[in-house]
């Protein structure tokens, strides 16, 4: 689900879900709350039991008796209260849902392994014994006894989830074990029956194989599990960065307080952060200097200085002094929940191609259920060699191997490794739609001023236009523009107050100071307004005009970032076309090029909002990514998300929520830049080959379950198989967040 796509009326609502375990049961849920008056989209996350629904006049309520309709249990979300209760539920969720697998696996295992060892090393080998009634049939008894228990023990969370679906009319992966576990254990029930009346039936007994497939079903699903918990644990440990406490002080002078939840902090209370601590609740420092360490959320790996007044961020390390800091959030509203959910979100949010395989999957349990009758059918009337037993026997392994639990976990899984890992190197995704576009990208755009650059110019002439400078930094202050910021910090105290100030993208900011018009611009504004104003070779200039003054030009100079070159020369060595787009003229254009050992071609200079967003469309269909600061290139940004791109914003703070990005990226390292792309390419390598995996499995093995090619012994391979191909899948996912760690 894309949030930028949401008005400001719109809500969002999270549910918990529970007895989730197939892309059916997602489909089946989506369709369901799709059906609510009032929704517009939902993202059902089947690892992590959740769902975000977005729309408006939005009754949890409601969404839950939709969700209980097609027999899930649901309830509302509230786990943004506290960071500690978000990570405390997390924790409980996934440990619970291990345990109740691990729980069923060892039943159905005990279960299973004596049934084994009477099969093939007691006096019991289907029913080749003089008769029922004899000395060693109580061997039989016993197989029935102990097969009953692992039935009702270890069966009983398949068929209450199987009832809950056909209650609700509709079926799911438990239906499938519930059914072929019940008739071979009915089968063999029937067959004793049959043998006791002194009927004449020679057939083999199931009732190991039932247990079987109960215990490797069960297996399968505990090690995924565990595997897929590994897979999300970047959101535990992101929640984890809030200390669990903080201390609140009565005024900034104390040297202890009271010690509370981080939850129980509002706006404008004041927190003691010892050395070593972790801040809790983002503020400003009132008092005391010390050194954070804010790697977890800018990026950043080195330590920065902060003052009173300066910024302390959510989950940064206190490395230096104590200090008192004034909260400006309150405990749940942090950077660090932000991230939190950011991740979060895009781990829950489904692909194209993850929305194509759950329609499949959403028939899929129907089809297998006509297939397996229609093997069932067809054999009696062919004629098995085995009687009506083969028949039951070849439809029982059809609804066992054929569930469609790799075809749900091939793309979430892999998903969620690439967003786990990704945030782990400080770059947020928000969404799995994201990460798909990023595998298509071919052009890589780059804004130059804050991207490029550190985005903090300086004026460097500032005593030759020292009259001018309180006039256009009157202006200034009304635009957020790298350039405007230093011709403020320039002036100082001394500026003047502007009137009617506006400001125009690409143009500059007009506006009355002192009782005269007055436009701060750029040259390009400048001598189309018929001002002969030349470009510096080596500075990026600003242009002020007044009436019946000369203009004024202001001279800036901008550092380029030390690991700038690096980075393009390593897009360019890996085959992406790589462009900067700015609104400098041609003179620093060129002195750009020179510092980052590019062709002149390659930048683009002058460039208005609206030659950006015509350059990023000539480039749309070989697919772009466009890299900003966030601030001025938000039209840019959103145009090429809008043209099927990925926009990706470097963060150089706290505020990570820049609305017009797909992407985050740490500010400090350009690295990531490249980074990003590669995460994107093998993870959409990884989805294709889990899809693959998924897809071929139930190709081949249905058919060779329905022509009977497994044998007498099908239900038992049939559910090794599909443990297997769960485990395949999960497993490569894994392999996906280790590689992408490493790199």
């Amino acid at each position: 689900m894309d949030d930028r796509a949401e008005t400001s009326s719109t809500q969002r609502v999270r549910l918990k879900i529970d007895g989730m375990h197939c892309a059916g049961c997602v489909a089946s849920i989506e369709r369901a709350l799709h059906g609510v008056q009032g929704v517009e989209s939902v993202a059902v996350d089947l690892l992590g039991g959740a769902a975000s629904i977005a729309g408006e006049r939005l009754h949890g309520e409601s969404l839950i008796k939709a969700v209980a309709s097609r027999g899930f249990e649901a309830r509302q979300d509230t786990s943004r209260a506290s960071l500690k209760r978000a990570r405390t539920e997390l924790e409980d969720t996934q440990r619970a849902n291990s345990d109740r697998w691990r729980r069923r696996f060892l039943i159905a295992l005990s279960g299973w392994i004596p049934l084994a060892f009477i099969h093939w090393a007691g006096p019991t080998v289907g029913i080749a014994h003089e008769s029922i009634r004899s000395p060693a049939s109580v061997w039989l008894w016993v197989v029935l006894a102990i097969s009953t228990a692992v039935q009702i023990a270890a069966g009983s969370g398949f068929y209450a989830s199987a009832w809950r679906a056909l209650r609700a009319r509709s079926a799911n992966m438990d239906t499938l074990i519930a059914l072929g576990s019940t008739a071979a254990y009915t089968l063999s029930v029937v067959t004793l029956a049959l043998e006791a009346s002194d009927l004449p039936v020679r057939a083999p007994l199931y009732f190991g194989e039932a247990a079987g497939l109960l215990t490797l079903v069960s297996l399968g699903h505990w090690l995924e599990a565990r595997t897929t918990a590994s897979a999300s644990s970047s959101v535990r440990e992101l929640l984890a960065m809030q200390p669990d406490t903080v201390t609140r002080l009565e005024h900034d002078s104390a040297s202890n307080g009271e010690v509370v939840d981080p939850a129980e902090i509002k706006p404008g209370d004041l927190m003691l952060v010892r050395a070593g601590e972790r801040v809790a609740v983002d503020g400003e420092i009132v008092r005391g200097e010390s050194v954070f360490d804010e790697s977890v959320v800018t990026g950043e790996s080195r330590p920065v200085e902060r003052g009173v007044g300066g910024n302390a961020i959510a989950g940064a390390v206190n490395a230096g002094s104590s200090v008192v800091v004034r909260a400006t959030t309150d405990g749940v509203h942090t950077t660090l929940a932000r991230i939190a959910e950011m991740v979060r979100d895009a781990q829950s949010s489904k692909t194209n191609i993850q929305r194509v395989a759950d329609r499949v999957s959403g028939l899929f349990v129907p089809a297998v259920l006509v297939i397996s009758l229609g093997t069932l059918v067809a054999w009696l009337i062919v004629g098995h060699e085995a009687g009506a037993v083969g028949a039951v026997v070849n439809a029982m392994t059809v609804l066992i191997i054929s569930c469609p639990c790799a075809l749900g976990l091939a793309t979430p899984v892999a998903v969620m490794a690439a967003t786990g890992a990704a945030s782990r190197k400080g770059i947020l995704l928000r969404s799995g739609a994201a990460l798909e576009r990023l595998s298509r990208v071919r052009t890589v755009f780059f804004d130059k001023t804050g991207t490029l650059t550190r985005g903090e110019p300086t004026l460097v002439n500032a005593d030759d236009v020292r009259e001018a400078l309180p006039i256009a930094a009157a202006l200034a202050m009304h635009s957020t523009h790298p350039l405007s910021r230093a011709i403020v910090t320039a002036a100082g105290a001394d500026h003047a107050h502007a009137d009617e100030a506006h400001e125009t993208r690409g143009v500059g900011v007009e506006g009355l100071v002192r009782g005269e018009r007055a436009a701060l611009l750029s040259p390009k504004a400048a001598r189309v307004r018929g001002l002969s104003v030349e470009d510096d070779d080596a500075r990026t200039s600003v242009v002020l005009t007044r009436a019946d003054r000369e203009p004024a030009v202001l001279l800036f100079e901008d550092a380029v970032r030390e690991d700038a070159e690096s980075a393009l020369a390593l897009l360019a060595t890996r085959g992406f076309e790589v462009g900067v787009l700015t609104g400098d003229g041609p003179g620093p254009s060129r002195v750009l090029a020179e510092r980052l050992g590019l062709d002149d071609s390659v930048i683009k200079h002058s460039m208005t909002p609206e030659s950006k967003r015509a350059h990023i469309d000539s480039a749309a269909e070989r697919g772009v990514l466009m890299v900003g600061d966030g601030i001025n290139d938000a039209p840019a940004m959103a145009h090429t998300t809008a043209r099927g791109g990925v926009s990706a914003a470097i963060n150089t703070g706290a505020d990570v929520s820049i609305e017009a990005a797909d992407v985050v990226v740490p500010g400090s390292d350009l690295s990531s830049v490249p980074r990003l792309l590669r995460i994107g390419s093998r993870s959409m390598t990884v989805i294709k080959q889990n899809l693959v995996f998924a897809f071929v499995y139930n190709v081949l093995a249905i058919p060779a379950a329905a022509l009977g090619l497994l044998g007498m012994h099908g239900p038992l391979i049939g559910a090794a198989a599909m443990a297997l191909s769960d485990l395949c899948v999960v497993g490569n996912a894994l392999r996906l967040k280790r590689e992408l760690e490493r790199s």
